[in-house]
């Protein structure tokens, strides 16, 4: 029992390593460095290193562009359950990025990544609500995950506060005020408890 253990556990150390030395060649513009490590990664199953190929293929970063395989991508990795992929993936779904566009598609998969804490989900959801985009509009919603995202550090999450709380009064404004320290509450809980399962 002891060697298998051992095993994995080497194994998802030398995953980790790999990643991170992605991470640093990417940030510091290695693309064609850090592309091929992510690659290996992703064909291996790591959803983190699929949303990093997804978003490279998309941008055409040390790899030439190309939409429809960065959209796959994304999808894999979101449907591991990895939020920046969700928040990626609803993206897609909003823009047309290598699939048609899809507003339903978008809002589900950027409710699960606002839900699993990514801010950029959190504004990209306030703005589909705001929009009425694949959903009924609802301003009262749309503010309180604006004020999430500007709680999560969404650059763009202050100003669209102030812009939506013009559109709603008062009463609405509480509303959305509670709703969003509800969230936040739960969220804190869950973040502060032990894991389910074995961790990532």
């Amino acid at each position: 029992m002891l060697v298998p253990l051992l095993v994995f556990w080497v194994g998802a150390s030398a995953l980790a390593n790999d990643f991170a030395e992605a991470e640093t060649l990417r940030k510091a513009g290695f693309y064609n460095d850090a592309f091929p490590i992510y690659m290996r990664l992703a064909e291996a199953g790591d959803a983190p290193a699929q949303n990093a190929v997804g978003l490279m293929l998309q941008g055409g970063l040390g790899t030439p562009e190309n939409m429809e395989a960065s959209f796959a991508w994304l999808k894999r990795s979101a449907e591991q359950g990895y939020t920046p992929g969700q928040a990626n993936l609803g993206a897609a779904y909003r823009f047309g990025r290598g699939t048609p566009q899809d507003f339903k598609e978008s809002i589900q998969w950027l409710r699960k990544g606002a839900n699993g804490g990514s801010p950029t989900a959190m504004y990209n959801l306030g703005v589909m609500l705001h929009q009425g985009k694949g959903i009924q509009v609802d301003d009262v919603e749309a503010l309180k995950w604006f004020l999430l995202a500007r709680e999560f550090g969404h650059k763009d999450g202050a100003h669209n506060v102030t812009a939506t709380a013009y559109l709603v009064d008062s009463a609405g404004q509480k509303r959305a005020e509670d709703a969003a320290n509800e969230w936040l509450g739960t969220y804190r809980k869950k973040k502060d408890s032990p894991p389910a399962g074995s961790e990532q």
